[in-house]
Order: C-alpha cells, then structure tokens, then sequence
C-alpha cells in the first residue's frame, strides 16, 4: 500500500474564509506529501504499516470573517522571541517575545495591536453637532460651531523601584 492511498497523506491545506477568500497554508512539490503518522515529508509510491484507505489529500478548513482578522501569537521575527537584547525592549513585540501573525501573512507589532485593515476601518474623528469630519487640533467645528473636546494629556506613568 502506498502513500498516494492512504487517507494519512496530505499534499496541501488551505483554509476559505467568509468574505470568499481563500488562503493556501501549505503545497508540497508534484508527487511528494506530508504523512501525518510519520510527520515526515515521503512520495506518493512510500509505504508504511500506518496505512489506511483514502483519497482525500487535500485539507479545507472553514473560518468566518476575513484573513486579517485571525491571528495566533507567535515569536518575533526581530528578536527571535528574546524580547530584548542589551537592556533595549524589541521596538516590535514590546519586549514580550511575542506578536501576532494573521492569517493574510502580515506580522503585527504590540505597539498599537492593530492590523493595517483595522486602520482604515476606523471611523475618522467626526463633529458630534453636524457628524462632519474634524481635526483634532481644532477647538471649534468650521462647519457648525459646535465646541469639541480637546485631546487629552498623555499621562507618563513611570514604575516604582
């Protein structure tokens, strides 16, 4: 019995989301998979004692929602999960090792946690009278006169020794 029957070998995985996109996780090379038993790399005409009968090489699994919006924590890329080196915190994960790595390929920063795609998602600042878009430096709305909050202090927190 050969790997190319056998319900344990997988030559791709992919993974197709709510929004109708479709992200490939892996694709082994033309007449090589991977043996889920052996977890090992083998070709189609390997055989093995762990075999059993099935066709389907392919895995598909379904998530809702888009790519960018799931993500694992992983190690950071720039500091290979140390966290700091020489008394200076990874300026990526924040110094904690980790960060998140979303499903689209994009590799997040724990500085603000937020994917590209959340960015341009939110709403700009808006007039709370006439809900047209404002600066945040300006005092007043130009279009209606309405008086804004102004942005508050950033409070400077220092830890205690």
């Amino acid at each position: 019995m050969h790997c190319a029957d056998c319900k344990h070998w997988i030559t791709g995985q992919s993974t197709t989301y709510g929004d109708g996109s479709v992200v490939s996780n892996f694709k082994s090379p033309d007449g090589k998979g991977q043996c889920q038993q052996l977890k090992q790399e083998t070709d189609a005409s390997f055989g093995c004692i762990h075999f059993e009968p099935g066709t389907q090489h392919v895995i598909t699994q379904r998530k809702n929602g888009a790519p960018w919006q799931h993500s694992r924590a992983g190690p950071c890329p720039d500091c290979r999960g140390v966290g700091s080196s020489s008394d200076a915190s990874c300026y990526r994960c924040a110094g904690t090792g980790l960060v998140r790595h979303y499903d689209d390929g994009y590799i997040g920063e724990e500085r603000t946690r937020l994917h590209p795609k959340e960015k341009e998602l939110m709403a700009p600042p808006a007039c709370s009278g006439c809900k047209k878009p404002i600066d945040i430096n300006w005092v007043a709305c130009p279009y209606c006169g309405q008086k804004l909050e102004a942005v508050a202090e950033t409070e400077i927190i220092k830890d205690q020794l």
